[in-house]
């Protein structure tokens, strides 16, 4: 039996949370938890690191990187297997410096086994709570516009498709495709794994992050202060300043606190063109659901068994919708 990377990669509200709170209580005997740990905030293991680094420019990023791959390679020549969760990978960050994280992520490990693990839940369903979650933090224009939130890149996370075959392009090779509405049945399909042994004891999954909804699903959307209107307006690297502002200046939080949008009770329904596109690749691959997949760059069918691809050159960004949504 060889030992095994484990890398689940969400995506976002899929059950993420209640999952890894499973993982890191189960008593695995051939493997160690990485991460993430739950609370987020008390997170700092190896899928801290993964994030911190898949997110840094190359220039920046690849030293870090050798060490991440090193502390694989050591888990893994001592014959211990690693699982790390992180939905963080399926996100892009909005300021153009960071690179492909999944770029990234086949980069640390290149060359070691490893197994993919990716969530299905309806998009149409899913989108909403992500806008909500990540309201605060997005680019302005979408304060006031759920559709044009619905075609941007923020969503990509959800077109399975391009994932699939973006993570064949990049050499991984194995993939277990897991389901939202069924997220009990994760341990079962993992017991497959013999060196997962111990998960198979894990019964149920509690419930974590309940969005703050309203009748028939209506959400509650926070307040936008105009601390939050200079994050989204000024560069990365200024996100601290303004934090910093907040917490060293009276004068400044008070004024930066001060409300531009106020919180609001909204309906977000995903556009029916768009809930049917994205929606089809979830329906597809449900059948799919718990079984071992070998991943090929040589079939145009991205889950058919096959060698693994050599990679070439610089990454390719995710195909884009082909309703002309925002890149």
């Amino acid at each position: 039996m060889t030992a095994k990377i484990f890398i689940h990669i969400g995506p976002p509200k899929t059950g993420t949370t209640a999952l890894q709170f499973a993982v890191q209580n189960a008593t695995l005997t051939r493997a160690r938890y990485g991460g993430c740990f739950q609370p987020r905030e008390n997170n700092t293991g190896l899928s801290a690191k993964v994030l911190a680094h898949a997110h840094l420019p190359d220039a920046k990023g690849s030293a870090k990187r050798a060490e991440i791959r090193k502390e694989f390679k050591d888990a893994l020549n001592a014959g211990q297997s690693v699982f790390i969760s992180e939905e963080m990978l399926l996100l892009g960050d909005r300021h153009l410096q960071s690179p492909d994280r999944l770029e990234a992520l086949a980069d640390m490990v290149q060359g070691m086994p490893t197994v993919i693990l990716l969530t299905l839940r309806r998009p149409s369903d899913a989108i909403p709570s992500l806008y909500q979650e990540l309201y605060l933090g997005l680019e302005g224009k979408y304060w006031r516009d759920f559709n044009g939130f619905c075609t941007s890149r923020h969503v990509h996370c959800y077109r399975y498709k391009c994932i699939i075959q973006r993570l064949t392009a990049l050499g991984f090779e194995t993939l277990v495709l897991l389901n939202f509405e069924m997220l009990n049945d994760f341990p079962k399909h993992l017991a497959q794994f013999p060196e997962l042994d111990g998960i198979q004891a894990i019964t149920a999954l509690q419930q974590k992050n309940i969005s703050k909804t309203g009748a028939a699903g209506a959400r509650w959307l926070p307040a936008i202060d105009a601390g939050s209107v200079l994050t989204s307006i000024l560069s990365h690297k200024r996100h601290r300043l303004i934090a910093k502002c907040r917490r060293k200046s009276p004068f400044l939080s008070k004024l930066l606190a001060k409300h531009v949008l106020k919180e609001q009770l909204a309906t977000l329904s995903v556009p029916t063109d768009i809930a049917a596109e994205l929606d089809v690749d979830f329906l597809e691959l449900t059948a799919d659901v718990g079984t071992i997949r070998r991943l090929s760059s040589k079939h145009d069918d991205p889950i058919r068994h096959g060698a693994r691809p050599q990679r070439q050159g610089a990454s390719k960004p995710y195909p884009r919708p082909r309703y002309g949504g925002t890149p």
